[in-house]
């Protein structure tokens, strides 16, 4: 197999460390809805901007 012949693998999109202030209480329910939802934390956040985003379009 060369090189051509192998299968195409995208790269994992870079990522970033950020900081963000969250009332603790809105934070308590988003951890407990991505943990009941099989989401990170980090995960859920991102889906929910995306999605969020998408809408205002």
């Amino acid at each position: 197999m060369t090189l051509r012949d192998a299968p195409f693998r995208a790269r994992p999109p870079k990522v970033a460390r950020v900081t963000i202030t969250i009332p603790e209480n809105a934070l308590q329910k988003i951890d407990n809805y991505a943990e009941s939802h099989g989401y990170s934390r980090a995960g859920f956040l991102t889906l929910a901007a995306k999605k969020v985003m998408a809408e205002a379009v």
